[in-house]
């Protein structure tokens, strides 16, 4: 699947978007990939000396892919499927 193929199927944009690549995609399991630098700015006060990726942006990867995946599977067109919002 092209970055173009699977960016198709979310809303999500730079700089809110934690999904670099998909690796792996079937009917039940998705594997993708977030290339991370120590120079993102998520990283300066989540510790300092010692990056920690924030919960938070792990749980909105795990939503992006799993989106991903949901919309693959036939829930078109994208606006039609159940976006969490709030």
């Amino acid at each position: 699947m092209t970055t173009d193929d699977w960016q198709g199927l979310i809303p999500n944009r730079d700089p809110w978007l934690w999904i670099d690549e998909v690796l792996e995609l079937t009917d039940t399991t998705i594997h993708a990939r977030k290339h991370l630098s120590e120079s993102l700015p998520v990283f300066q006060g989540h510790y300092p000396g010692f990056p920690l990726l924030p919960g938070v942006i792990l749980c909105e990867a795990c939503l992006e892919a799993s989106a991903i995946l949901i919309a693959d599977l036939g829930c078109r067109p994208r606006d039609a499927c159940p976006w969490p919002l709030g």
